[in-house]
């Protein structure tokens, strides 16, 4: 499947050189259209869904990285309290770092290889906030920096569902932030 997406984007690329530019080139043979035509559809169609076969994973997250903050998926509004605020906690800048630091590429695409008890103890600390917070404990919003957000989402979901982690790049401008807390680890290494 992802092969013939990859084909008809390149191969579309390809009919638009021809139709703008190359149409006017030809290499002799007329058939229902004339070879410069299916040079110009059939070699970048091939070469984009073998890449598109190959690098699925790759592409797919490259895409979500790009694509996603300028959808701005998470809703501002809904993140907002009664007084218009939105409540965040948010990662010490060690613990950040010692994440960012975890990150691995991999065959699969960039994977989270952090230490489990810096990651649990993390996760505990996430938790015990949002105990000790009732300004947030009804819709938990952590703010993490975009390189390391879907990975942070992706260890959190499981042990906190309701806590939505988000983006400096994911929130409007205009948007108010009060921090509530930053979540540290004592030993992150």
């Amino acid at each position: 499947m992802n092969f013939i997406l990859g084909f008809f984007a390149g191969g579309s690329v390809g009919y638009l050189l021809y139709i703008s530019w190359l149409h006017k080139y030809c290499l002799g043979v007329y058939f229902i259209f004339d070879n410069m035509f299916w040079i110009c559809t059939l070699t970048p169609g091939l070469l984009c869904g073998i890449i598109t076969y190959i690098k699925e994973k790759e592409l797919s997250m490259l895409l979500t990285t790009l694509i996603g903050p300028a959808l701005i998926v998470v809703s501002t509004e809904k993140l907002l309290n009664e007084e218009g605020m939105i409540p965040v906690l948010s990662l010490s800048p060690y613990l950040e770092e010692t994440v960012s630091n975890s990150l691995l590429q991999t065959e699969d695409g960039i994977q989270l290889v952090m230490d489990p008890h810096v990651a649990q103890n993390m996760i505990t600390e996430i938790a015990k906030m949002i105990e000790t917070n009732p300004e947030i404990a009804g819709q938990p919003v952590l703010l993490t920096s975009p390189s390391i957000r879907r990975h942070i989402r992706r260890l959190t979901e499981r042990f906190i569902p309701q806590l939505q982690v988000v983006s400096h790049n994911e929130l409007s401008i205009d948007a108010n932030i009060s921090s509530v807390g930053t979540v540290e680890v004592s030993y992150a290494s």
